[in-house]
């Protein structure tokens, strides 16, 4: 069933009118020049029962709930849930909550409440995400209430803003062992920007938190504390470092791994006195140099490290690559890259 309106709505205006309006340049604008002159009911009538429409499937049924909304408001994401087929009811009703959480995450929340058990756990995920990041810029108590809230859900978060005096520490005490998927991932990141000796205590206490397993993996989280702190100024310094000493073995390793994988082959200088305070300056030089395997050019941040301790890690890194991989392919490739790692440091020392 096409919209109860004249051909040429479905057909475009002006440039594509000539040929079906299927050619014209930008789908999307195509279709919301179709719906954009039909009457509100016409739109609701197709969206009972959405058939042919002479646009691609994808562009029609967004422009159609933008333009529904656009009229109507939040009694237009109301009316979505009376729509009768309840496929229909659960592809319009997202994208109606999805239109009302970029204006009222809240607002779109309460319907999504009202309505969550009649879907399953991927229904309405965008609105999930924006309830949850709307809550972080509010207060830990609605962030902890929200997630609670939304545990069937499969959204997540990945990162949000948070208020100025956001309990970071009461929101893992209750989620962080857990670490529920709508829980934002960033949640100790954030935390160890503004508190990381705190945050690392939090760490030591709770070696077995769910939150650790998803963030020393590859989320942000753990390498943030550990810049952090190496970036503190003296007293405060030795303290957090102190503190970073006493976390589990695996979370010390996995975490200066990370903090070599996102440096790509550049060194930091206070991170250097960090690793060597931890005695961790080998594993930091061998890792950071083993992601310079496929360029061309090293940092001059290496000219820093001592000619003997540059040597060592090479000798590490280059012994480790054998053992991963010693096939007579990989071994001409050690014996290039070795001389590129060689004549570098020899142009840069004085």
């Amino acid at each position: 069933m096409s919209i109860p309106a004249a051909p040429a709505d479905f057909k475009g205006s002006g440039a594509g009118a000539a040929n079906g309006g299927q050619n014209v340049a930008d789908p999307q604008l195509a279709a919301r020049r179709a719906v954009a002159g039909c009457e509100s009911e016409a739109l609701w009538k197709w969206l009972e029962s959405p058939g042919s429409s002479g646009m691609p499937e994808m562009d029609l049924p967004q422009a159609v709930v933008e333009e529904l909304f656009a009229r109507e408001g939040i009694a237009a994401v109301r009316r979505a849930f009376t729509l009768t087929d309840r496929n229909d009811r659960a592809k319009f009703s997202e994208l109606f909550l999805d239109a009302l959480s970029s204006k009222d995450p809240a607002a779109a929340y309460a319907i999504y409440k009202s309505h969550q058990k009649e879907f399953n756990g991927t229904w309405a995920n965008e609105c999930v995400r924006a309830a949850i990041q709307a809550a972080c810029t509010r207060s830990a108590e609605d962030l902890i209430a929200i997630v609670y809230e939304t545990q069937g859900s499969y959204s997540t978060c990945v990162s949000a803003g948070y208020a100025a005096d956001f309990k970071f520490e009461e929101v893992l005490d209750r989620i962080g062992t857990y670490s529920p998927s709508t829980a934002p991932r960033d949640l100790l990141a954030r935390w160890a920007e503004r508190s990381p000796a705190q945050a690392a205590t939090w760490i030591i206490e709770h070696p077995d938190a769910d939150v650790l397993r998803k963030n020393h993996t590859g989320d942000p989280g753990l390498s943030e504390i550990f810049n952090s702190i190496a970036h503190l100024p003296g007293p405060e310094k030795s303290q957090g470092l102190s503190t970073l000493m006493k976390m589990p073995e695996k979370v010390l390793a996995d975490s200066w791994k990370e903090i070599a994988n996102e440096g790509r082959g550049k060194l930091d200088r206070e991170l250097l006195d960090a690793a060597r305070t931890m005695d961790r300056l080998s594993f930091y030089l061998v890792e950071s140099l083993l992601k310079t395997r496929t360029m061309d050019e090293l940092d001059s941040s290496w000219s820093v490290v001592p000619k003997e301790d540059r040597q060592v890690a090479l000798k590490a890194a280059l012994d480790q690559w054998s053992e991963e991989d010693p096939s007579p392919t990989a071994e001409k490739a050690r014996t290039h890259w070795r001389q590129i790692v060689e004549t570098r440091w020899r142009q840069s020392d004085p």
